[in-house]
């Protein structure tokens, strides 16, 4: 009679298994923060990149409204905040007339900090974009020259956005991670800068 063949348990023991989970816990606790913060530098470079094109964007408008010679006050309109801007669709010889119309608001030859106006003009920003308006901040950078006005728009990535139904009603989730922006006034070129993301 033959003798029955023995099997080797190749199987992992409890003990194993514990040493193992332990491992990989303290392997994720000691990478996770290093990945976040990876995370947070690619989200505050992407930002530094959309800020980018904004500026492009400011000084191709800017051009096209001091050809048009509407760079300066609008003697029709005595906002005391903007200083009398135009809308897109005035006067007659605006260059922004049939693209943007009425979306569009210019202060002292630069796009406004309104919830249109930088959407309207630049593609990649947008209430179905990644990049959304995010909300009007407190004017928190007196400091570094903006001046004359007590808000500044923002824009910042859709998951830090609590999406309204129209673009002015949104609002960010976090101070943190988002391009601020206010447009020019009698006394100051436009100002943009970045909170970064954390």
């Amino acid at each position: 009679m033959a003798s029955p063949i023995k099997r080797k348990n190749i199987g992992f023991t409890l003990v194993e298994l514990i040493v193992v989970i332990v491992i990989i816990s303290v392997a994720v606790i000691t990478l996770l923060p290093r990945f976040l913060d990876l995370r947070a530098e690619a989200q505050t470079q992407a930002l530094e990149d959309v800020q980018g094109q904004i500026h492009s964007l400011v000084a191709i408008v800017h051009s096209n409204l001091l050809l048009a010679g509407l760079n300066g006050r609008n003697p029709n309109r005595t906002d005391p905040v903007t200083g009398g801007g135009y809308f897109g669709n005035e006067p007659a010889n605006n260059p922004y007339r049939n693209s943007c119309a009425s979306d569009c608001y210019f202060i002292y030859g630069t796009p406004s900090a309104s919830d249109t106006t930088i959407p309207s003009l630049m593609s990649g920003i947008g209430q179905d974009q990644e990049i959304v308006f995010a909300g009007y901040h407190n004017n928190d950078w007196v400091a570094e020259g903006v001046t004359g006005t007590p808000i500044v728009g923002t824009f910042s990535f859709r998951d830090n956005v609590i999406l309204g139904a129209r673009p002015g009603q949104n609002r960010l989730r976090s101070d943190n991670c988002f391009i601020w922006y206010s447009g020019a006034r009698a006394d100051r070129s436009y100002k943009t800068g970045i909170v970064p993301c954390e």
